[in-house]
């Protein structure tokens, strides 16, 4: 997140999930997934740059973070792609 979405994000003035802590992983994905239920509610473009494909690459598959996200933005009428390295 912090070579890809923080610096897209800053570049764009955009806001990103910032959670302040560290909390186990499952913590951390209901966190993520209410900030952005947070965010379809008060109605805030969202754009989607990718996965990280370098991740994919190693681990064989994408971020668990992102593919929450995906699915909590499914048929987001305000979410657009401008997909990234």
């Amino acid at each position: 997140m912090r070579h890809r979405v923080v610096p897209y994000a800053e570049e764009h003035g955009f806001g990103y999930f910032r959670p302040g802590l560290v909390l186990p992983r499952e913590q951390m994905l209901e966190l993520n997934r209410q900030w952005i239920r947070e965010q379809r509610r008060l109605r805030v473009p969202v754009v989607d740059i990718g996965p990280d494909l370098t991740r994919r690459i190693q681990t064989g598959h994408v971020s668990e973070f992102y593919e929450t996200e995906r699915a909590e933005l499914f048929g987001y009428e305000l979410l657009t792609e401008d997909l990234q390295p």
